[in-house]
């Protein structure tokens, strides 16, 4: 297997490919809708909400099922967030492919961000995963994942609706929002309206806030 660094004007195109979704998460769209909950204040900090729109956008592209622990989670799904999550936060300059001109991931990362998102408990198991419409293979040999380069759209991408701080958690509300819903007008993205929505728990330190439980949520607007 022969490795490469690729140049800073090709690996580009992963921040293009992989990172589209994200960048349009990050843009401010449409009308700030506020959630109905129970105790504790929503908070709507734009900041805080891009924060947490990264920091969930794997999750809610694998479209992770509801759980109370994340050990309820399927293992290679737990992988899959976790190399989502990699991906997104890499804008891929200078990163390694192999003879198939495949992105080449390390376990290590993917491991380092699974414990990031679920804790030091949580147990990145590697396996060949099937990202959108491509297969990331994980070879054993060099203990890495390999990805094609170009990954096909079509995930749900997360707008924060809402967020309640408490008894030392934060609750995050999200909307799901579909990929080929997004349209322009002028100049502008509008976003389409979520199809579904979801509540995620998180606890830890406010700069580094661990997932703990995801639960369905009625998406009530006041």
């Amino acid at each position: 297997m022969r490795r490469k660094r690729r140049p800073f004007a090709r690996s580009a195109h992963v921040a293009t490919s992989i990172r589209a979704v994200v960048a349009l998460l990050l843009v401010s769209a449409g009308i700030a809708l506020f959630l109905w909950a129970r105790g504790g204040a929503i908070s709507l900090d734009q900041q805080k909400k891009a924060q947490m729109e990264q920091l969930l956008a794997p999750i809610v592209m694998a479209d992770a099922p509801a759980f109370s622990s994340a050990s309820q989670l399927p293992e290679d799904l737990i992988c899959k967030i976790s190399l989502l999550s990699v991906l997104i936060q890499d804008s891929g300059s200078g990163s390694l492919t192999d003879d198939q001109d495949r992105r080449i991931v390390p376990l290590e990362l993917v491991e380092q961000q699974g414990h990031r998102l679920f804790g030091d408990s949580v147990k990145v198991v590697p396996s060949n995963l099937t990202i959108g419409e491509v297969q990331a293979e994980y070879q054993q040999s060099d203990g890495c994942f390999h990805v094609p380069i170009t990954i096909q759209a079509g995930f749900y991408t997360p707008e924060v609706q809402g967020i309640r701080e408490g008894g030392g958690k934060l609750t995050v509300y999200i909307g799901y929002l579909p990929a080929d819903g997004w349209g322009k007008q002028g100049d502008q993205w509008v976003s389409p309206s979520p199809i579904k929505f979801m509540e995620v728990t998180l606890s830890g330190s406010k700069d580094s806030p661990i997932i703990q439980s995801m639960a369905q949520s009625g998406g009530q607007i006041e």
